[in-house]
């Protein structure tokens, strides 16, 4: 009898070792993505929206950027940046003046925290980013809390670590600075505390999730559509006290939130004008591939210009619609009802209605991170119900499935985060070059014959005695000969040029925006 129990218990022991050592597995492989991701955050292009983040963090506007530089006269680089405080970061009135002035529909939790960064550490490409990255990395084990509290076992946890920590969207937001790691982080922790509050009833945790709610609605209006899936579960599955906490908890939330959102009010017709280019008809199949992509990029991101590998999804989607069936089927049940929330509404808000009207707001990857978390969800949950299918025992098959399925997303998330230029700042993967290309020569001039946000982003490459001009005439040759250069998607007319630096071009993402490729720019020198 005492052999009988003897061997029971080693058995036991074992079958718990090899899941240790498959969780500690897995943890290694998504932390050395991790590490990847911590190594590139200097070396990833600056692109125009976080040269306009730091336009925001220093207290500046961009009534004041045009009024200082778009006036088609040579202005140094260190003019520019000692005119608009683009050296430090501004007061957090002054930011929060900049923001609902002119962007309320970027709330403005991320640009204070990148403000008190750029206090602490200075304002370069790499501070800017700090918030982000720090985000991006506590997002897995939010992740690994969410999966807890949906599926209730080990094994869905540390496969939601892992994914979390190597999915390739993931972490390309956490190389910008932006807010949406941040608010991929806020929106995983705030469904995890709902969860955790919709089991008690006590009022402590809808306190908790109240708080988390007025933080996620400040980090990014989307929010909106998670809370919207949360009542949803509500009207599903609780009942009595629960349910006036979780109605009164989004109450107020949403009272918290009145005075950003009397701010989008005031300003959405300026909000409508900056939206404006993704309200363009799309046909249906480029919104399909667009789509195709978007959700791809959760575990493998070929890129635009790598199209050809986007045959590995196909393995890949095949494990993700099977996680997806069996969350809707055979999870627990408030898991079900919980992720077919978080998959159905943003369906319906944000995706559907492009299908209607043939806009293509969808397409835009970084608007479906709420569906991207639930796809991690699902399948991290799919895969810790494979790997014990058996008595508790590993499933060789299964554990072999999970381990490749994690190489594959730290692969491409590894792959995506050494590469200076990717499909998220590609409009300006060019920058660097044009301006070592710009620096090379002593004392130039830049003419810009660009939008002057590209102007804006360049100058965070330029050295202070470089000059710049934003439009305007090519001025007429001087007695000291320094040299022009000028930055235009044409060859400027009238003037002997030469190339100096040719834009890349990219079809695939021309193809993808359903237009030309106005984004690319070539550098020509004014020969004289």
């Amino acid at each position: 009898m005492a052999g009988t129990v003897h061997a029971a218990t080693g058995g036991v022991s074992r079958r718990h070792a090899s899941l240790w050592a498959l969780a500690i597995a897995l943890v290694m492989l998504s932390c050395a993505a991790l590490g990847v991701r911590v190594a590139s955050v200097p070396s990833r292009a600056f692109w125009t929206d976080e040269a306009i983040t730091a336009l925001r963090v220093s207290g500046a506007t961009t009534a004041q950027f045009v009024a200082a530089a778009d006036d088609g006269r040579p202005h140094s680089v260190a003019q520019l940046r000692q005119t608009l405080g683009l050296e430090r970061a501004g007061s957090l009135r002054r930011v929060l003046a900049s923001l609902a002035s002119e962007d309320a529909q970027h709330p403005p939790v991320y640009y204070l925290l990148a403000n008190l960064s750029t206090r602490a550490f200075g304002f370069s490409i790499a501070d800017l980013r700090l918030p982000a990255l720090i985000c991006g990395l506590l997002l897995p084990f939010g992740l690994a809390w969410l999966c807890r509290e949906l599926f209730g076992n080990i094994a869905a946890m540390v496969a939601g670590f892992a994914i979390g920590a190597a999915s390739p969207v993931l972490a390309v937001y956490s190389l910008q600075a932006r807010e949406y790691s941040a608010w991929a982080l806020v929106l995983t922790l705030l469904t995890a505390v709902f969860l955790r509050a919709s089991r008690t009833s006590g009022a402590g945790w809808w306190l908790a999730y109240c708080l988390l709610a007025i933080v996620a609605l400040y980090t990014d209006v989307l929010a909106a559509v998670t809370i919207i899936a949360h009542a949803a579960f509500a009207l599903v599955l609780l009942r009595g006290r629960r349910l006036a906490y979780c109605a009164g908890s989004a109450l107020c939330a949403a009272a918290a939130y009145a005075p950003w959102l009397v701010q989008i009010a005031v300003h959405r017709s300026a909000i409508a004008r900056e939206n404006g280019w993704t309200a363009g008809p799309w046909p249906l199949w480029m919104l399909v591939e667009k789509w195709a992509f978007n959700g791809g990029t959760t575990f493998w991101d070929y890129e635009f210009a790598r199209a050809g590998a986007a045959v590995l999804l196909i393995p890949i989607a095949l494990v993700l619609c099977a996680a997806i069936i069996w969350s809707l089927r055979s999870s627990p049940a408030r898991a079900r009802v919980m992720l077919a929330a978080a998959i159905a509404v943003p369906i319906a808000l944000l995706f559907l209605p492009d299908v209607v009207a043939h806009h293509h707001r969808s397409s835009v990857t970084r608007y479906g991170i709420p569906l991207w978390i639930a796809f991690i969800a699902c399948t991290a949950g799919y895969l810790g119900s494979r790997l014990r299918l058996h008595a508790g025992r590993l499933h060789a098959g299964w554990t072999a499935v999970t381990v490749l399925f994690v190489c594959a997303c730290v692969f491409s998330a590894s792959a995506a985060s050494l590469s200076p230029v990717w499909w998220d700042n590609r409009q300006d993967g060019d920058l660097p070059a044009i301006a070592l290309a710009i620096e090379n020569s002593a004392a130039p001039l830049v003419v810009v014959n660009a939008p002057w946000p590209r102007a804006l982003d360049l100058s965070f490459y330029l050295q202070p005695d470089v000059r710049m001009q934003i439009g305007g005439k090519i001025p007429p040759a001087q007695a000291d000969a320094r040299p022009v250069f000028v930055l235009a998607h044409d060859a400027p007319r009238g003037e002997r040029v030469e190339v100096v630096y040719q834009a890349r071009q990219n079809a695939q993402a021309a193809r993808l925006r359903g237009s030309g490729d106005p984004d690319s720019l070539t550098l020509w020198r004014v020969v004289r």
